[in-house]
């Protein structure tokens, strides 16, 4: 027999596999689930709907197996879902469902996460998988997000991003005085497609965060007016290999991941802190706190209401990056840079190989250049494409010829003036350089 927490398992009741028949339009499937973890293999009743309204996620809930399972407890906790669900409230990953009562004496709830694989069953991605909470594990996904208590399930069974099973003798999460976490002094909201990842390679923390949630931002922002904001996550990020967990009394900083690996760990929380004397980064508890100076604090004021990406830089040495990027509402997939360098023609190449001398000043030419556009063109209703033509001479300024297909824009005309400005690299020889910027339609 499998071993859970230390305590055998029941035999399974193998009459419940197969299909149930809830109402004329929802079946649910139970199959058998075997779930290799650290602590042993863990065997389970895996329960997935189909049938759902069109509109909601099918759901799947795994029960290890256990003495005197009572399967009509699950029969009618499908059944209300099926009527919450045509009534309307559809729940995505950090969502709950709360219980009038009590169901199998403890759990006043279910908080949902994306389905993962349970064993060798495999999901639609677009799938929710629920787990049992009590009610004081509820506040903790009222008041902290649903992540903290996620990471906390998966540090129990070392199980990485969370175990995929409901083991209802478990360690309860609610048992500690949460009053002492940060997240207790600080507004914010919890956001059911946004992500926290620090990547060591790009020494960058990305905060990928869906455009479904801009209003959400700009609500926030209206709310606490300058003050601190944290933003708590939902759920685990693809991308990510690992990922912090704490609980009170927890001193130093902890992480579970796949394998050793913790190159891209996500948190369950950022903090933004304004008015501080540097942009940079720390850990804290099972999150990140990014301080940012006051121009760094209006960009990325100005990003979270408008949708743009953004990169703070670090003014802190060995402190990573801020990075916001914004992903498809559908996807979740990053979205197009605004305006991007699609790119560059040397007309006298030949005359150029013969003068490496050159290369560094004219990157650093083409990046002054790049910082014009993206500071004075602005995004349309549609796409457009921008032609920069430059003429270098030994003798004489560069000359700049500005070309746009459908038509230049409005701005074109600061933008003109801005490029006069830029100090051009010095050129032995006439140098023709043509620049072709792409310029995404602006999304509403």
């Amino acid at each position: 027999m499998a071993e859970t927490m230390g305590n055998k398992q029941a035999t399974p009741n193998t009459q419940l596999f197969g299909e149930h028949q809830i109402s004329p339009s929802l079946v649910i499937h139970v199959a058998p689930g075997e779930v290799l973890t650290p602590k042993g293999k863990v065997g389970c009743y895996v329960i997935s709907s189909k049938g759902l309204p069109q509109h909601h996620p099918e759901i799947v809930i795994s029960i290890c197996y256990m003495e005197n399972f009572r399967f009509n407890v699950v029969i009618n906790l499908f059944a209300a879902l099926e009527q919450a669900a045509k009534q309307g409230n559809v729940v995505q990953p950090g969502g709950v469902t709360s219980f009038g009562a009590p169901v199998f004496e403890k759990f006043h709830g279910i908080l949902y996460a994306q389905a993962i694989p349970a064993g060798d069953i495999i999901f639609p991605n677009n799938y929710l998988m629920g787990f049992f909470v009590t009610k004081d594990e509820l506040r903790i996904v009222n008041n902290f997000g649903g992540m903290r208590l996620l990471s906390l399930f998966a540090n129990s069974y070392l199980y990485y991003p969370y175990p995929p099973f409901n083991d209802f003798n478990r360690p309860q999460m609610g048992a500690f005085d949460w009053s002492k976490s940060i997240l207790c002094h600080v507004g914010g909201k919890a956001l059911s497609h946004c992500y926290f990842t620090r990547i060591d390679q790009q020494n960058i923390l990305r905060m990928s965060i869906s455009r479904s949630h801009i209003n959400e931002c700009k609500a926030t922002l209206d709310s606490l007016a300058g003050l601190p904001i944290g933003i708590r996550a939902n759920n685990i990020s693809s991308e990510a290999d690992s990922c912090l967990f704490w609980k009170p009394g927890q001193q130093e900083t902890c992480a579970n991941g796949l394998g050793n690996s913790t190159s891209k760990i996500a948190g369950c929380f950022l903090i933004l802190l304004p008015n501080q004397p540097n942009n940079d980064f720390r850990l804290i508890e099972d999150g990140f706190v990014y301080n940012l100076q006051d121009d760094a604090w209006s960009a990325v004021k100005n990003a979270l209401v408008t949708g743009e990406n953004l990169t703070v830089t670090s003014t802190t040495p060995g402190s990573c990056h801020l990075q916001i990027c914004w992903t498809d509402p559908i996807t979740e997939k990053p979205l197009p840079a605004s305006i991007t360098l699609d790119h560059v023609e040397f007309l006298e190449m030949e005359q150029l190989d013969r003068c490496p001398q050159m290369s560094e000043p004219l990157v650093k030419f083409i990046k002054d250049i790049d910082e014009k556009v993206q500071g004075h063109i602005k995004q349309g209703p549609e796409p457009m494409q921008i032609r920069i033509e430059m003429v270098l001479s030994p003798s004489e300024p560069t000359r700049y010829e500005l070309l746009a297909r459908p038509s230049l824009p409005e701005e074109a005309g600061g933008l003109h003036q801005a490029l006069q400005q830029i100090s051009s690299p010095t050129v032995p020889f006439t140098l023709h350089v043509n620049l072709v910027f792409d310029v995404a339609m602006k999304l509403q």
